[in-house]
């Protein structure tokens, strides 16, 4: 999907926090950690495999990195799960 200039503008501006500069408001440090190893385990479990897993991502948009190998996929090509920030702290 391709949006113009305006658009994206917009939604950085409504996503903008001067507040929360480093982490979004709903940042729930506590937890984040333990359901990002809660999904490393689930995958390690349907897979039947050891998954790789970047825990300590700087400067990125993203919480974490999980791969799954690609012996354990059907297709023989790995997966790559990463997780966006938002999602991985968010309230709830």
């Amino acid at each position: 999907m391709i949006y113009d200039d305006d658009h994206l503008r917009g939604v950085l501006r409504e996503l903008d926090d001067p507040e929360s500069i480093a982490f979004p408001r709903d940042h729930a440090r506590s937890t984040a950690p333990c359901r990002f190893e809660q999904l490393i385990r689930l995958l390690e479990e349907r897979f039947r495999c050891v998954c790789e897993a970047d825990r300590v991502v700087q400067d990125a948009s993203f919480r974490g990195e999980i791969v799954v190998p690609s012996m354990a996929t059907k297709s023989r090509e790995r997966v790559i799960v990463r997780l966006r920030r938002r999602l991985i702290w968010g309230a709830g």
